[in-house]
Parts: C-alpha cells; sequence; structure tokens
C-alpha cells in the first residue's frame, strides 16, 4: 500500500515538473526576430509564427516558396524527452530545410532550441525568450 502511495505522489510529481517545464506559449526568437506560438498539437507540441516585426514599409517575409510566413508552422512532432526537454522537428521557413530539434527550459526561463542533423552534437542552438505583448492575426507585434 505505501509503495502504491509512493509511486502515485512520484508520478504527480513528475507530471507536474513536466508541466511546469513545458515550452508552451509566446517566444521571441533570437534577435527579435519573429514571435512563435508554442502549444498543443494532439500528443504532441506545435510551433508556428504568430509576429513577424517590421516597419510598414518593409515586405512580409515569405517563406522559401514565396508565401507569407505569417501563420507558418515552423516546430512539429515536440514530445517530452528522458533529460526532461522535448524532442521533435524545426523548419527553417527561408529554406524549408528541416532539422530534429530539442526544445528545454532553462532555470531562468528562457526556452534552448537546438537545431541538427542525426545527433544533438551535429546541430546548432538559439536561446528564445518569453514574450509579453500582443500580436494580431496579420502578425504586427506591439509591446513585448
Amino acid at each position: 500500500m505505501a509503495r502504491a502511495a509512493l509511486a502515485l505522489c512520484l508520478c504527480v510529481f513528475t507530471s507536474s515538473a513536466q508541466a511546469a517545464a513545458s515550452p508552451a506559449g509566446l517566444w521571441w526568437t533570437k534577435g527579435r526576430e519573429a514571435v512563435v506560438a508554442i502549444g498543443a498539437c494532439g500528443q504532441a507540441l506545435c510551433g508556428r509564427l504568430v509576429g513577424l516585426p517590421r516597419q510598414s514599409w518593409e515586405p512580409e517575409p515569405t517563406d522559401v516558396h514565396g508565401r507569407s510566413q505569417c501563420g507558418l508552422a515552423i516546430i512539429h512532432g515536440e514530445r517530452p524527452d528522458a533529460e526532461g526537454g522535448w524532442r521533435g522537428w524545426i523548419s527553417d521557413p527561408r529554406t524549408g530545410a528541416s532539422y530534429r530539434a530539442r526544445l528545454s527550459i532553462d532555470s531562468a526561463g528562457d526556452l534552448h532550441v537546438r537545431g541538427f542533423l542525426f545527433v544533438p552534437l551535429l546541430g546548432r542552438s538559439q536561446i528564445w525568450t518569453r514574450f509579453h505583448g500582443r500580436v494580431d492575426a496579420t502578425c504586427q507585434v506591439s509591446g513585448g
């Protein structure tokens, strides 16, 4: 009976810790080039571009196929991994290339995004920060 109670407590604690470390939310990419919304997508997490800061005279950023980047899905199938992070895929909207990706949240609450080929050693990392402003349906950004 005590083992069952302990197991239940450990499961609840693990679920709470994973939920607290979830990358769900709005994030500024490196250099504040875009705002990405990460959220549930079936049993996984996905992310799409929802904010594209630009001046009114600047053209709207497009993907490799010439389509608007506004609303474009760039993070796919992120699922929790054994190290407390999330693993899935990330796409570069400018080239269309897809890479394996690992997401993790550090103690300061920043999101570490690592895109890689085959193994994490063969990749590149960025640190994204929480976005606290507003975005509208046309991907206009205010605040932040």
